[in-house]
């Protein structure tokens, strides 16, 4: 450093500071010498952001005083007003950040108890308006019921597939992370906060138990201008809804095993004929994890069987059934009450002596080994059909199935992710 720190330069205008500098600097004939000026801005600076009305901080040189190292001469080099300009300086306002849910966020559904580096959130961090990059330093995700929260570690932060940072588990409701570096938001951009998860392994996770996390409030995410310093504060620099409005991801909920429901190869669609007991949909149901080699048991089934046109009305014989793996006598698993045109069933609408879960008029239970499945037949009572008309069959996502995961089994687990599903249309 040369010459001793101006501490306040408080003036508007033409103002001269001086530097004194010693010992003095020798500069060699032909030679140049080179001089840096620094300076703080102040936080509260107002008034030097905007070029276009020649807003700006500006310093130039007024003179320069030496003396020749031979001659002893004193000289001092003099600039008219305006000709010897230095950089002219900006000050920007501080930064803005703006969080929210980003639309890459996952979808609720079940999670495998023992499965790993689980997608469970996606959140969007703004400085699409901020005039400065942010630098984020702690991110906070709360969790909605510390009941379950055991079901969670290995909590993993990532920018896209970038890992930030890993919190071991969830502690009274809340996962702090500390970044090692800053996560910089470069301004004019915005970047994807993605939180991943594993879930413990049975009896570590609670099965049917439910998770949901959230950015809760702008105290959970501690971030500050790169280049002003200054930290982003709820309400005016950091945006966030709070309350039931803040960014939340949506449920997870433990399981001991997944099932998945789909149309299964060769389920009928198209022109058909008609029959007494025509097969007129195919559902595979999939027991799609074996981490724990846990079977899946259905223990009811709701179905929807949607006609097109006016049907002929029959005698009471039009009842729907259903088959595992082939329509055979042997492998019925329910009729529903007898109707005069094929018609849907609910929950506890089926009718067959045997059922050994859920109650008499449930379906009768079924088993799917780890990683393994079964078709599922669907027969109607089709002569009623009038020329074009349609039949289709569904399985719906709402009161449309009762299972059990080998712990759970008292039939509150009654979705699966892949619901509705629905078979192909028939048309006659």
């Amino acid at each position: 450093q040369v010459g001793v720190t101006q501490g306040s330069l408080t003036h508007l205008g033409a103002d001269v500071f001086t530097f004194s500098i010693s010992p003095a600097i020798t500069i060699g004939a032909g030679q140049q010498y080179v001089v840096d000026v620094y300076a703080d801005s102040l936080s509260g600076s107002t008034g030097f952001t905007t070029p276009a009305d020649n807003n700006f901080v500006g310093l130039e040189v007024a003179s320069v005083t030496g003396t020749g190292a031979t001659t002893s001469t004193a000289t001092t080099v003099t600039a008219s007003a305006g000709t010897k300009p230095l950089q002219k300086i900006y000050i920007a306002a501080s930064g803005n950040l703006n969080i929210s849910l980003d639309s890459t966020n996952p979808v609720g559904q079940y999670l495998v108890m023992g499965s790993t580096a689980n997608t469970i959130g996606a959140f969007r961090l703004e400085a699409t308006t901020s005039p400065e990059d942010i630098n984020v330093s702690v991110i906070t995700i709360k969790d909605s019921a510390t009941t379950y929260e055991a079901g969670y570690s290995n909590i993993q932060f990532y920018d896209g597939s970038t890992l930030l940072g890993t919190v071991a588990a969830f502690s009274s409701g809340a996962a702090t992370l500390n970044l090692a570096t800053n996560w910089v938001i470069p301004k004019g951009t915005a970047k994807v906060l993605t939180i991943k998860a594993d879930v413990g392994a049975y009896p570590n996770a609670t099965s049917n138990g439910t998770m949901t996390i959230k950015i809760n409030a702008a105290s959970d995410v501690t971030a500050i201008g790169a280049g002003s310093g200054t930290a982003l504060s709820a309400g005016s620099t950091l945006s966030i809804s709070t309350g039931s409005s803040a960014p939340t991801a949506n449920q997870m909920t433990f399981a001991k095993t997944k099932l998945t429901i789909a149309p299964a190869p060769g389920t009928p669609s198209g022109v058909s004929g008609k029959s007494t007991e025509q097969t007129v949909a195919i559902f595979r149901f999939t027991n799609s994890s074996n981490i724990a080699n846990q079977q899946a048991k259905v223990i009811d089934l709701a179905m929807n069987v949607i006609t097109g046109n006016t049907w002929t009305t029959l005698s009471p014989t039009a009842s729907i059934k259903v088959y595992q793996n082939s329509v055979a006598t042997g492998n019925l698993l329910g009729t529903s009450a007898a109707a005069t045109s094929p018609t849907s069933v609910a929950l506890n609408g089926w009718t067959l002596s045997g059922d050994t879960n859920g109650g008499a008029t449930s379906l009768k239970d079924f088993t799917i080994a780890a990683g393994s499945y079964i078709d599922i037949y669907v027969t109607a009572n089709t002569t009623g059909a009038p020329t074009n008309g349609t039949l289709t069959a569904s399985i719906p996502s709402a009161s449309g199935i009762k299972w059990d995961d080998g712990v759970t089994t008292d039939g509150s687990l009654n979705t699966v992710d892949s619901l509705p599903v629905t078979a192909g249309t028939l048309t006659y």
